[in-house]
């Protein structure tokens, strides 16, 4: 009786557990499934088990296999972070602001751009239209050299000296490690500790926390919290470092890590939180003087000039810059339009065959701009000797401008370095210089 009652209760409990992790893998159980990239034959070939392992096969035969982490939204497979939709057993693949380089061929598996998405279809629908299901050939793997062993290292000096100098380098973390903070304009303080063992944690003014690994080479710090990534150039300076924002660098309203200064393109000191303030320096007392002492006679003062005044400006040249110091406004493109009025119009312009992006001109001096990827944003636009401003909320955008034939050529400026708030941001050309809108 006791051992019957003893098998009832472990088969409850292994029917609890069952049941907890099917609950937990419910929202994302249509995420278990083999798929492939749209198109009309096998070119990727994806893999994803319930056990979170996964197979990915590329177009030309090589394998990457491996354990994911996924979300009910988002998905992250070595290196690759995407946001995931599904229609019926399809999914849709979008990468995100923490998608990386990718490890081996997940480098390479669409979608790259942030701009881009890629559908791949379940295996019931590619069977459904007819189309063969097996998966590419695997090409075999080289195989690997012989590591080399490495040469014992050179025995150190017995001079005792130069032995404490060697002993005493510090490897690259442990140089900029310890604790930092820094007062922003309103003197609330931000902490940021850096951990000989690569490990960081950001503490802002309310409070909130955000942790993770960081990364210190060559003057440049990349932090990594697993929800979001800084990068920033760090030089040492007396009594802490000086932190300046990367160009690749992105920041994230409502994450610590992504709202931690510097926000702005500027420098600032994160202070040591150990230094304390150094002793005040004592002046020795001299002994009593014991023998007699000769006054010194004063050297000769010397002859001061007096001061030659440039003679004063006429009242008409105060305040006037030379011509040859007044910034040079760009030069107009050839082919400039003349006006908003001679541009108005609708355009288009596909970055690649995924995407569509749209842009109404209108002559009253305002535009709206979408592509197919649901980006959307509306703003003014002014010309100024062939050169187009765009502005909506914080974003400014510019532009040469020139037309050929029924393109309108949008290329950017020197000064074209938009915030990255809304839409106009990514509007082409962002990622290349030059973007050639067709008119409809």
């Amino acid at each position: 009786m006791v051992r019957g009652c003893r098998l009832g209760a472990l088969a409850a409990l292994l029917l609890g557990l069952s049941a907890g992790a099917f609950a937990e893998d419910k929202d994302k159980a249509r995420l278990f499934n083999t798929f492939f990239l749209e198109g009309d034959s096998v070119t990727w070939y994806l893999v994803f088990r319930a056990d979170r392992s996964f197979e990915i096969i590329s177009p030309d035969g090589r394998k990457a296999t491996g354990q994911f982490v996924a979300s009910d939204k988002e998905i992250y497979i070595a290196g690759r972070h995407f946001q995931y939709k599904f229609q019926s057993s399809d999914v849709t693949f979008t990468p995100t602001e923490k998608d990386g380089a990718g490890a081996g061929i997940l480098s390479e598996l669409p979608p790259r751009d942030r701009s881009q998405k890629a559908k791949f279809y379940s295996a019931q629908s590619w069977q459904k239209m007819g189309r063969d299901a097996t998966p590419p050939k695997v090409v075999a793997e080289p195989p690997k050299e012989p590591e080399r062993q490495p040469q014992p290292p050179a025995p150190l000096p017995e001079n005792p000296v130069i032995a404490a100098q060697v002993q005493a380098r510090p490897v690259a973390a442990a140089k900029v490690a310890g604790g930092y903070a820094y007062a922003d304009p309103q003197q609330r303080e931000h902490r940021l500790s850096l951990t000989e063992g690569g490990t960081f944690e950001y503490q802002g003014p309310d409070g909130r926390k955000a942790n993770g690994t960081y990364v210190y080479l060559n003057g440049e710090i990349t932090l990594d919290s697993g929800f979001h990534r800084r990068h920033f150039d760090l030089a040492e300076t007396p009594g802490g470092v000086l932190m300046t924002r990367r160009d690749t660098d992105v920041l994230k309203p409502g994450d610590p890590l992504g709202e931690m200064p510097p926000q702005e393109r500027v420098s600032l000191t994160y202070r040591k939180r150990e230094n304390a303030a150094p002793p005040p320096v004592v002046a020795p007392v001299p002994d009593p003087v014991t023998t007699e002492v000769k006054p010194i006679p004063p050297a000769p003062l010397p002859v001061v000039q007096p001061e030659e005044k440039p003679a004063p400006k006429p009242p008409e040249a105060v305040g006037k810059v030379p011509e040859a110091e007044k910034p040079k406004p760009p030069e107009p493109a050839a082919n400039a339009p003349a006006s908003l009025e001679a541009m108005a119009g609708s355009y288009v312009f596909r970055p690649n065959p995924l995407v569509t992006e749209t842009w109404v001109l209108k002559a009253g001096g305002t535009f709206d701009y979408s592509d197919s990827n649901g980006a959307k944003v509306s703003g003014t636009a002014a010309l100024d000797r062939g050169v187009l401003h765009l502005k909506a909320g914080e974003v400014e955008r510019s532009f040469k401008v020139s037309v050929q034939g029924n393109l309108l050529v949008l290329t950017r400026t020197n000064e074209d370095n938009p915030k990255i708030t809304n839409d106009l941001s990514t509007m082409s050309p962002s990622a290349s210089p030059e973007a050639k809108y067709e008119k409809r």
